[in-house]
């Protein structure tokens, strides 16, 4: 096995009194990068070449540091997708030690880069201690709507409603997308609950998701089925992150309701001799169909007595 690198980076020390020391004399160790917020921090007796470290205001720091150290007062990790310690994005404490490191991630041996709290991906600078989770920038995974949802009548027809998640990237290996689930629709009423999670297969650049809708024999206005997707440390999330399926009511009424008997016209119109709204009401047995009239400071008044309209305009259309 090849000897271990001589340095310390980049790490967090949480816990515990550290004494920092080694037996390999013949070289000085670098300690860089490092978040201490332990309960105390000893150099030993021998020297260390430091720089870039985060202390916490209860620790003496290492002596000889290059530059670049941070003092932290407020130790204020964020609760986030996969864990409990994301640097915020602002705040002046922690997130003053986002891309405060001495070196790039590439030359520090890091393949991948980290988010914070906003999903944006970090610059490529080493942070100070190794908190957020990594991320695999180089896989960035879409959701869109690709087919709406109709009910099916009586058990039978009806047409399922299609999720279609994206890969860019590599394809040779099979990628598993997270996903939550909202909207108006109820999942094991409305439609059949999905997964949460999708596999996009080995050569692959999508897959569908399928929303199976239920007949609930009921009549319902159209309801929404929201996927959102979860990032992981497998891929990156891109825009759009979020799709809506539509499903659209297939029942249908039994009987006629009817709503109204129209014996006469019903409308509204403005009579300007006397400044006011004249309206046609119209009573479903067709007794009595009278006229109102609204004024402008909103008191209503028969307008006529005229009534049986119905019968009237029967009569003319018989002759």
């Amino acid at each position: 096995m090849p000897p271990r690198p001589p340095h310390w980076k980049p790490t967090p020390f949480q816990y515990g009194n550290i004494t920092l020391d080694y037996r390999d004399t013949a070289t000085t160790w670098t300690v860089k990068d490092n978040l201490f917020q332990n309960g105390s921090l000893s150099p030993g007796t021998l020297n260390f070449v430091n720089s870039n470290n985060g202390y916490s205001t209860n620790l003496t720091q290492l002596p000889g540091s290059g530059g670049g150290d941070k003092t932290i007062t407020n130790v204020d990790y964020q609760v986030s997708f996969l864990g409990d310690f994301y640097y915020p994005t602002s705040g002046g404490h922690l997130s003053q030690l986002i891309n405060a490191g001495s070196r790039a991630s590439s030359s520090a041996g890091l393949t991948d880069f980290t988010t914070t709290t906003n999903q944006v991906a970090d610059s490529g600078t080493v942070d100070i201690g190794y908190h957020y989770f990594a991320v695999n920038p180089n896989v960035t995974v879409t959701i869109q709507a690709s087919q709406n949802a109709i009910e099916p009548i009586g058990g039978s027809g009806g047409q399922d409603g299609k999720f279609t998640v994206f890969r860019t990237g590599q394809t040779n290996s099979a990628l598993t997308v997270y996903y939550n689930v909202s909207g108006t629709a109820v999942p094991g009423t409305d439609y059949q609950a999905l997964s949460g999670s999708v596999t996009i297969g080995t050569n692959n650049a999508s897959q569908e998701i399928l929303v199976h809708p239920i007949d609930n024999n009921t009549v319902t206005l159209e309801k929404t089925v929201v996927a959102s997707l979860i990032l992981t440390n497998t891929y990156f999330v891109g825009s759009p992150s979020q799709a809506t399926v539509k499903i659209q009511d297939g029942d249908v009424l039994s009987t006629n309701v009817v709503v109204a008997n129209l014996n006469v016209p019903v409308g509204i119109d403005y009579h300007s001799p006397s400044n006011s709204l004249i309206v046609a009401i119209n009573n479903p047995t067709g007794e009595t169909n009278n006229f109102a009239r609204i004024t402008t400071n909103g008191a209503v008044s028969s307008w006529t007595t005229l009534h049986g309209m119905g019968q009237h305009r029967d009569q003319a259309d018989n002759r």
